[in-house]
């Protein structure tokens, strides 16, 4: 059985790949390229230039869940693209601490963080991270010197605006009126909801 099986994967593998490789020769004698696109038991061919190239973005936890099949993973060149790895090295020490000040702020244990802040995941802090890296002073970023390291005091107001202004509102005044003496009013800022 297992030769036959082997025998089979390997006619049927070779037979599918000549008659790719036909398909592209006989269309690039005719000056166009094609490429055969299917999703499901649907197909059809499509023409592209040359030098086309295919980027399938697919976050972490889909890719290599049981659903995801593995002969679709397998055609293509993969990388984790993380926002964390983007950070500058002095940056990175400031995820769990920026993560603890918005715990302390709006009175939140670390896993309520998805109930006050829409979309929150492990990527989110070092996203704003990121964004405040982008926004550096003017001054800053034309110096014709070598490029200063922000400050963390510099960062905190940025990220608690940054959150403050996605924050949920109805969350937000329940863990206000829930958690008084924890939650630094002043600080969160949370006079005006920018999302109502």
């Amino acid at each position: 059985f297992f030769f036959f099986f082997f025998f089979f994967f390997f006619f049927f593998f070779d037979q599918t790949n000549l008659l790719v490789h036909t398909l592209a020769i006989n269309n690039k004698m005719k000056g166009n390229v094609y490429c055969r696109v299917a999703l499901g038991s649907e197909s059809r061919e499509c023409f592209i230039k040359d030098g086309f190239k295919c980027v399938v973005i697919i976050d972490k936890s889909a890719a290599y869940s049981k659903d995801m099949p593995i002969a679709f993973l397998n055609r293509f060149e993969k990388q984790l693209i993380s926002y964390q790895n983007s950070l500058p090295w002095y940056m990175r020490n400031w995820i769990p601490k920026m993560t603890t000040m918005l715990c302390e702020v709006f009175a939140v244990n670390e896993d309520e963080l998805p109930l006050l802040f829409p979309g929150f995941n492990p990527e989110t802090v070092a996203s704003a991270l990121s964004w405040c890296l982008a926004e550096k002073p003017e001054e800053q970023k034309h110096a014709e010197n070598e490029p200063t390291e922000l400050k963390e005091e510099q960062v905190k107001p940025k990220i608690l605006q940054l959150f403050g202004a996605v924050s949920h509102p109805e969350t937000v005044v329940r863990m206000a009126c829930e958690r008084k003496k924890r939650f630094q009013k002043d600080k969160a800022k949370q006079d005006i909801f920018h999302t109502l």
